[in-house]
């Protein structure tokens, strides 16, 4: 499997089998939930929302980081408007934890938010690193379509 050499070839084989544009549909679509959130058309908690605010308007903050976290913010929305306690944690599983056999992004750090190394797994496997929680999405969902891998149940509203 050539394409689990690097995250970018691996996000081109899904592109090429499927038709989409994976990541930059991906970030569409958290800036969609973000925005949606901040008009007050999704519930979110003030404290989320003040968190959203905060790294957007943070000129201090690098880039790639600011990305990370707002598609991390993005996650935890669109679990909590489907109902879907767990969907973070399940995503996103931290390198202490349980890691499970669907596609995850696991991390190290103090939380998924302030991640210091994201990596893709896939059957309890490391597979790729990843450079943020934006490329990160991207690739569980490049991993489920590409090794035709059934839906958590966990996230299946979150995945679908």
């Amino acid at each position: 499997y050539p394409y689990l050499m690097a995250s970018d070839i691996f996000l081109k084989e899904a592109e090429r089998a499927y038709g989409v544009p994976l990541l930059s549909r991906t970030s569409e679509c958290l800036e969609r939930i973000r925005n949606l959130a901040l008009r007050g058309k999704l519930s979110c908690s003030s404290s989320l929302a003040d968190a959203i605010v905060s790294a957007k308007e943070d000129e201090m903050m690098h880039q790639r980081r600011k990305q990370h976290m707002l598609a991390v913010y993005a996650l935890e929305l669109l679990c909590s408007t489907l109902k879907e306690t767990k969907g973070v944690t399940n995503f996103m599983v931290k390198m202490d934890d349980t890691v499970p056999a669907t596609p995850c992004i696991v991390y190290t750090g103090d939380d998924a938010a302030h991640a210091d190394n994201l990596f893709l797994y896939v059957d309890r496997q490391r597979v790729l690193r990843i450079i943020d929680a934006e490329e990160g999405i991207a690739l569980v969902t490049a991993a489920y379509w590409l090794f035709h891998i059934k839906y958590s149940k966990l996230l299946f509203n979150t995945l679908t």
